[in-house]
């Protein structure tokens, strides 16, 4: 092989890698999912919902002001992988140069109070969702 081919063949496989073009992408079954959010019973808007599987893209979605949100897994593709999935939800305005389940996420509610979403909701998640056709919806009562 020449060294022109064999440049050629390593640009071509760094662009697969690039791109996502794994087996894990491509066998990734997305289900729609949506559900709800509410902090001590009242709905929040602007909370990041992120559905994580075992392997493969996480999907996200950001609730509205009745805490609805619908997972995104692309700007163009609705849903959540298929199969179990640990769940984090942030404050969607926290710095985006940090990480951002470092730390437990400030929200300022309507009432002008301050709301700390503990890091068992997010950088040490106890949320799981098993996602399949029969089981695509899932409200979370985050409890304060």
């Amino acid at each position: 092989m020449s060294s022109r081919s064999l440049f050629a063949s390593a640009v071509a496989l760094a662009l697969l890698a690039a791109t996502g073009c794994s087996p894990t992408a491509k066998t990734q079954k997305l289900i729609p999912v949506s559900g709800s959010v509410k902090v001590n019973g009242s709905p929040v808007s602007g909370l990041k919902v992120y559905f994580e599987p075992t392997e493969g893209r996480r999907s996200s979605g950001l609730t509205d002001a009745s805490g609805n949100y619908q997972m995104m897994f692309s700007d163009s593709a609705l849903g959540a992988t298929e199969g179990p999935n640990q769940v984090r939800i942030v404050w969607s305005g926290e710095d985006p140069n940090e990480d951002e389940f470092a730390a437990p996420a400030s929200v300022d509610l309507t009432s002008g109070t301050a709301l700390v979403i503990p890091s068992r909701y997010n950088a040490r998640t106890q949320l799981n969702a098993d996602v399949s056709e029969q089981n695509n919806h899932f409200d979370f009562d985050l409890k304060m």
